[in-house]
Parts: structure tokens; C-alpha cells; sequence
């Protein structure tokens, strides 16, 4: 489960405690969810709040979305995290934690959110945070009532943004060899982000994939002099790459003296590395 923010997470944490005092069924199921490994890796459940979810992947995950009237039958436009610049990315990692499905769990007017879906303009690189939020959760309920149709129109709209690369704000990289490759990328007309994940399971540049709900569509990991000297980096590199392919990511590697030797065959392996994921995820 994915909240909005920290206190929610900590309240459905304690109503959960609570349940379990009462049911003890339930909290034995509860413990056997908790602890549930599917090869050797754990897939139990958990409830996070969406600054602290990114790396983590389950089949089925409940977003739920916090914000609502209030008791004077208001509605503020105040999201947290979600809501601030570079809120859409967090409600990206957030809505992509799902392999398989996703429920949303929300009390809040769909049309009060912000005013993207009054216009009938196409989306531009304006648009606001809580402008992404609306037409998520407008697709996202689009989807659910069958409504082909205008499923479709909402993703159009979201896919005309721009006309070319676009750097997000993730773009700080942490060798001249990740810079170049990061501008290779976005010449050919991709979003990405770097340094994505935390701690021992970053990787370097993570490709966008066109259409911005299917999340991260390619892993790239740079390497150096140093990673063909250290065997325990080697060795650290493989155990990480297995627990990340697992969960459905595909890598891509780049050897600086390839990159730097044969910079043409290596820009073309790349390209084609993109596309051919792009493709499996259709």
C-alpha cells in the first residue's frame, strides 16, 4: 500500500494494530502476508508513504490518495509531497510500484483537482502537478467504468507533451561517462532520470518509457576503470542486477572503454538496447 503522505501511512499502520487485537484471525493472516517470500524474495505486504516506496514491487498495489472535503464541505488543492514541484515523478514511482494491478482508495472530487480537464488543450509543459494527479486519477477511473474511449484520449493528451527531450529534474550525474550517456539519451529523444533508487540499489540512468504510467522502461549502469578492478563491486553488481531483473527491470551496460573507443557502434547498441525494451512492454 502507497499513501500520500507519513501521517496516513502511520495512521492505517495503527487501525491495522488495531484490527489485529480484535481478529485474531486476521492478524494471522496478517503476520503470513507480512512475511511472504516468493524465491527467495520478499513480497509481503507493507504500507509506505510515497517518498520512501521508490525500488519496491508488488503485484497488486492499493494507492490510497488521502485528501477530501473537509467538515464545512471544502476542498483545498494542498497534496504534500504530490502537489510540490517535481510531485508528478513521486506520483509516478508510486502509481508504477503495481506489476499487475492497482486499486485507488480516495475521497476527493475529481473535477476540483486542478483545471486541466476543463481545457481541451493539449498538455503542456506547464501543467501542473496536481494537473498529473487529475488526469491519472481521471484515467485511472476511465479504465475502471470501461470507458475505452476516453481512456484513450486522456493518454493522447499526456503523450503530446512537447516536442522533443526532456530533462527532469533528476539529471544530476556522477561521472563525465553517465553526462555523456545521459545526452545520448535525451538526443534521441527520451526522457530519463538519474541516480534513481537508494543506497545499494541505485542505478545510474533510468529510461522513461513513452507512455509516462508504464514508469521506467530500461536500466543503464556505467562503469569504469575502477568497477573492472574491484571484484567485490563486481560481485555486489550481480546479486543487485538479479534482485532487480526479478522485479521486472531490464538493464542495459556501458563500458567506458567501448564508449570511449568505439563512441558510434556503442550510440547505435544503445539505441537499439531503448527500442527493443520499449517494444517488450507493449
Amino acid at each position: 500500500m502507497v499513501t500520500f503522505n507519513q501521517p496516513q501511512r502511520e495512521l492505517i499502520e495503527t487501525l491495522i494494530v488495531k484490527e489485529c487485537e480484535q481478529d485474531e484471525a486476521f492478524a494471522a493472516r496478517y503476520q503470513q502476508e507480512l512475511q511472504r517470500r516468493e524465491s527467495n524474495q520478499d513480497v509481503g505486504f507493507f504500507v509506505k508513504n510515497l517518498e520512501s516506496v521508490q525500488g519496491d514491487e508488488r503485484d497488486v498495489m492499493i494507492f490510497s490518495t488521502t485528501f477530501g472535503k473537509n467538515k464545512e464541505n471544502r476542498f483545498f488543492r494542498r497534496f504534500g509531497p504530490v502537489g510540490a514541484r517535481g510531485g508528478e515523478r513521486r506520483l509516478n514511482v508510486a502509481i508504477t510500484r503495481a506489476k499487475c494491478q492497482v486499486y485507488i482508495v480516495g475521497s476527493m472530487p475529481l473535477h476540483e483537482i486542478s483545471t486541466v480537464l476543463q481545457s481541451s488543450d493539449k498538455i503542456g509543459a506547464q501543467v501542473t502537478p496536481s494537473g498529473y494527479l487529475q488526469l491519472y486519477l481521471a484515467y485511472a477511473k476511465a479504465v475502471s467504468d470501461s470507458n475505452d474511449e476516453l481512456a484513450q484520449q486522456l493518454l493522447n493528451r499526456v503523450c503530446t507533451q512537447g516536442s522533443g527531450p526532456v530533462r527532469t529534474e533528476g539529471d544530476k550525474t556522477e561521472s563525465p561517462l553517465e553526462e555523456e550517456v545521459r545526452d545520448a539519451v535525451l538526443r534521441f529523444g527520451y526522457q530519463l532520470e538519474c541516480q534513481v533508487g537508494d543506497s545499494g540499489f541505485r542505478i545510474d540512468l533510468a529510461v522513461v518509457h513513452p507512455d509516462p504510467l508504464k514508469g521506467y522502461v530500461l536500466g543503464i549502469e556505467c562503469d569504469g576503470a575502477a568497477y573492472h578492478s574491484s571484484r567485490s563491486a563486481r560481485n555486489r553488481d550481480v546479486w543487485r542486477q538479479a534482485i532487480l531483473e526479478d522485479r521486472g527491470w531490464r538493464f542495459y551496460r556501458i563500458w567506458s572503454t567501448l564508449w570511449w573507443s568505439k563512441r558510434a557502434q556503442e550510440l547505435e547498441r544503445l539505441k537499439r538496447a531503448i527500442e527493443d525494451s520499449i517494444r517488450s512492454t507493449r
